[in-house]
């Protein structure tokens, strides 16, 4: 037990109590707690006597059970050390979020950007396994000709160019947002629902070969336990930069930036981006069935092309406008 908070059976979020007034001392009975000098940090004299006395407390518990396998005791000293300053570090850490407003919000935020982040690495994941499905419905003049169109489909999909993937309403009422998710979700077990928002820098050709694949994803995310996705509305566009993507580091393609943004935009210039190969190209330039498609998607398309004009994403009234696959449509996007 530290500090009255039993680490080992506790369950985020959880509370710190506050540092006592008068200077910590060190526990004398076996059944006094160990006070964390959270100002003092791993340079005090205090935790580090701390850490040494957990330690200790940890070999004695594996020490009373000899049938168990003694992990920690097979650790060499300056191992069980590193690991015990990071939990420390970890509970000083909390400790200032929890008592800097500040502080918190910033972590918060961080925390938000972090798991949307891995849900849109996910979603790449997913477009990149549902390509074959979507050559299916499209027709070729050979097989070798469709696996070439394959490869260049799977270049274009990256996880830092995927739609981002949203569980709160951003810009918009929270009301028209649960609306919105409910359409999509009305027939599922699971009553929860993430936003997909697109990035305004996307050339048309790029965004429509996404929106085709996330349709397919919608669909296939119907029958299925998981949390289902949702088109974006217009105001939660997301008008930041074109991120660097894989491990070499890449910007998209020339050939995949919207012209109306880059000409809108003093950040980049259209030099930066390098040419796409052969089997990119082929990709982007694929003639996409129009059924594939409803009216209210070819909508959306065209706005999002006009919110690339201005390099900035909707507002709030703008919102009211049609969403793939909304108003209208006969199928989910």
């Amino acid at each position: 037990m530290i500090q009255g908070v039993d680490i080992a059976a506790k369950t985020d979020p959880y509370t710190l109590p506050d540092q006592p007034s008068e200077p910590l001392r060190e526990p004398t009975g076996e059944h006094e707690k160990w006070l964390i000098d959270y100002k003092g940090g791993r340079k005090s004299m205090h935790n580090k006597k701390f850490i040494t006395a957990a330690d200790n407390a940890i070999k004695r518990a594996e020490l009373a059970r000899p049938d168990e396998a003694a992990e920690w005791t097979k650790l060499d000293a300056d191992t069980r050390k590193s690991k015990l300053n990071r939990f420390l570090a970890t509970i000083i850490d909390k400790y200032g979020k929890q008592t800097d407003p500040e502080r918190a919000k910033k972590a918060a935020a961080h925390n938000v950007s972090n798991r949307r982040g891995q849900r849109q690495y996910r979603i790449a994941d997913e477009m990149q396994d549902e390509v074959a499905r979507l050559l299916e419905k499209i027709t070729f003049e050979s097989e070798d000709k469709a696996k070439q169109f394959e490869s260049g489909v799977v270049q274009l999909i990256q996880g830092e160019w995927a739609p981002e993937v949203a569980s709160d309403e951003g810009e918009v009422e929270l009301s028209m947002w649960n609306d919105r998710m409910s359409t999509y979700i009305s027939a599922s077990p699971v009553k929860s629902g993430w936003e997909l928002r697109a990035r305004i820098w996307q050339a048309p050709k790029m965004r429509k070969l996404y929106l085709a694949l996330l349709k397919i994803i919608v669909q296939k995310r119907a029958s299925a336990n998981t949390n289902k996705v949702f088109p974006g509305f217009f105001a939660n566009a997301l008008s930041a930069a074109p991120s660097q993507a894989g491990e070499a580091g890449q910007l998209p393609w020339r050939e995949c930036i919207s012209t109306a943004w880059l000409q809108s935009q003093n950040v980049y210039q259209e030099t930066d981006f390098p040419p796409a190969p052969p089997a990119v190209l082929d990709a982007l330039n694929l003639e996409l069935p129009d059924s594939l498609f409803t009216e209210a998607d070819n909508e959306w398309l065209r706005e999002c092309e006009e919110l690339s004009t201005s390099g900035s994403g909707g507002n709030g009234e703008r919102s009211h406008s049609q969403t793939p696959g909304g108003s209208g449509s006969s199928t989910g996007a």
